[in-house]
């Protein structure tokens, strides 16, 4: 299963820029540099807590975190917007279990995407091919034409900043999204 994960929402500019995530917001009074702005993507707090275990030898793990980003918003009083947002990472190719031998790829996250979203009565979940900032490898999560987030292999300048040397996988899902859905979902009985 996967482990929780508690990143803290003040960052350093440099994480804001690593993953397209609007434009982030920067604190009017901050205690440091490397806490002066609100982050804008869930996925480097993630992926900084990946270095750190893998510098602690932990080996083959998966961590999620649900939390909020910011952005600037000229739509709201404050100039920024506040969104729920749920982020994954798989750490490692493969795990040895007691019945088999399990492989992580991109494949069997996509499978766990999937299982996830169906428990919550999600079905129609399309996976489209695409590019973006940050990823080797990027596939746009959908439900019917409504993009629920993203699942992708970082890149390698990705990696080397945050000091990760072996396979990884991240997942962002918009939690806003997902709400929706399921307020506007009809169940049957």
């Amino acid at each position: 299963g996967f482990h929780e994960h508690y990143s803290n929402s003040l960052v350093s500019e440099d994480l804001t820029k690593h993953f397209i995530g609007g434009e982030a917001v920067k604190i009017k009074n901050p205690l440091s540099n490397e806490m002066a702005f609100m982050r804008n993507s869930i996925l480097p707090g993630l992926l900084l807590a990946a270095s750190y275990n893998e510098k602690r030898q932990i080996k083959n793990f998966k961590l999620f975190e649900i939390g909020a980003i910011h952005n600037h918003s000229n739509k709201s009083y404050t100039k920024t917007n506040e969104k729920f947002h749920l982020g994954l990472l798989w750490y490692g190719g493969s795990d040895m279990h007691w019945r088999q031998y399990e492989n992580s790829d991109i494949y069997s996250c996509f499978g766990e995407i999937t299982r996830f979203l169906h428990s919550l009565g999600i079905e129609n979940i399309q996976f489209k091919s695409s590019q973006s900032q940050g990823f080797s490898m990027l596939l746009k999560v959908y439900y019917n034409k409504i993009q629920l987030g993203v699942l992708g292999i970082p890149d390698q300048e990705l990696l080397d900043y945050y000091d990760i040397n072996q396979f990884v996988i991240i997942c962002d899902i918009s939690m806003v999204e997902v709400r929706e859905i399921k307020k506007n979902h009809k169940f049957n009985y």
